[in-house]
């Protein structure tokens, strides 16, 4: 930096001199003692002071603009976040619905099956309440036999020889004369089914042509109405017989009329449909483990009387369908309908009967017979049923 070299003694004084004189000490090289600027310097400190105050300014906006990008960054975050929060809670209370369906499925499966628990042990004490019976019909028994020893004791037994000795003659005469009549029944009764058999042949082969001609004129139904005349006093000739012999045989049951197209079918409890007979078999005769296709009674002797039907008319089409009740899924009625009824035609070809006249149909639960809100309704609804469909040439003679 520059100074004056000039003396403070040297230097004159202002003083309270005319303007001109103020206006000369004040012009430049002039004898001012006040110290010259430097005015470059004071450019650079200038220059210097606005590039920092420029610094400061730009590294301020850049920090705004940090904050402004974080806090949007933020706000994006929490947004994300609170969306994802909404699609948990929806996957949550979805969840928590299909969890309490699955509550409800499994509360009225508690309740079916408490209520089977319950049909069961009101079962078992009525079982429990007949062996008590049994045991005390047992203990009278032992009671009479014990009486009848000591009256046997009592008796003479020369007189109880004597009298067993001449009921025993007796009875063997008896037993003779039995044998004999016996065997003169046995060869009636077999002379008598023969003859039933024609009769059943005959007559079925007229009354499927009275049922076809019915379709087409009315004077058929009084043709088709002689012959089922005909066939019930075939019926009322076997039943005769069996009288005759001191069975408890029958004649085959009366089915739809309209709906026979041999007597057989009626032997076999069928019934008419447009499909063709159609022989009911429930619980009575078709006994499964509960929930399985396994019979309990292998050889139902339903199924064996429809074998022999089928043996006797090679021209009849099996078709077995298998019907549930509404307990359960219906997807697993349907296949435990279809096996029921496989388990059955398994029975027919052990039998006898070929496989490839038998069709399986599993229909589930969707053709209920009976209300499955009762349990004597679902049992009804728990069948296999077994269609006969026969060649329409047997309708034609």
């Amino acid at each position: 930096m520059m100074t004056n070299s000039t003396p403070a003694s040297d230097q004159a004084t202002p003083t309270s001199g005319s303007a001109d004189e103020l206006a000369t000490a004040a012009l430049p090289g002039g004898d001012d003692p006040t110290p010259a600027i430097d005015a470059p310097e004071t450019q650079l400190r200038i220059t210097a002071v606005i590039s920092l105050l420029v610094a400061l300014f730009g590294a301020g906006l850049f920090a705004v603009r940090a904050v402004e990008q974080t806090r949007e960054a933020g706000a994006e975050a929490v947004a994300r976040t609170t969306l994802l929060a909404a699609e948990e809670r929806a996957a949550l209370e979805a969840e928590n619905t299909d969890l309490e369906g699955q509550l409800a499925d499994a509360t009225a499966r508690i309740a079916q099956l408490e209520q089977a628990q319950a049909e069961t042990e009101a079962r078992a004490a009525e079982l429990e309440q007949a062996k008590t019976s049994a045991q005390d019909r047992a203990a009278r028994l032992e009671q009479a036999e014990a009486a009848a020893q000591d009256l046997n004791e009592d008796l003479e037994l020369k007189a109880q020889q004597a009298a067993l000795a001449a009921e025993n003659a007796k009875l063997t005469e008896q037993l003779a004369r039995t044998k004999a009549s016996l065997a003169e029944l046995e060869q009636a009764r077999a002379a008598t089914e023969q003859r039933a058999d024609e009769l059943r042949r005959e007559l079925g082969r007229e009354l499927g042509q009275a049922l076809a001609k019915a379709r087409a004129t009315a004077a058929a139904e009084a043709n088709m109405a002689q012959t089922e005349a005909r066939l019930a006093t075939a019926n009322a000739g076997l039943d005769t017989g069996s009288a005759a012999r001191g069975e408890s045989e029958s004649g085959p049951t009366q089915a739809n009329a309209l709906g026979e197209r041999w007597p057989a079918y009626a032997a076999l409890g069928a019934r008419f449909t447009d499909d063709g007979m159609l022989v009911t078999l429930g619980e009575q005769a078709l006994r499964f483990e509960p929930g399985s296709a396994t019979l309990t009674n292998q050889e139902p002797s339903a199924l064996r009387e429809v074998n022999r039907f089928l043996a006797t008319h090679p021209e009849v089409r099996v078709e077995l369908r298998g019907h549930t009740d509404s307990t359960g899924p219906a997807e697993a009625n349907r296949a435990l309908s279809e096996q029921r009824a496989e388990a059955v035609q398994e029975v027919l070809v052990s039998l006898g009967t070929s496989a490839e006249r038998i069709r399986i149909d599993g229909r589930g639960e969707q053709e209920p017979i009976a209300d499955n809100q009762t349990a004597a309704g679902r049992r009804a609804n728990r069948r296999v049923e077994i269609l006969l469909i026969a060649d329409r040439s047997d309708l034609d003679g």
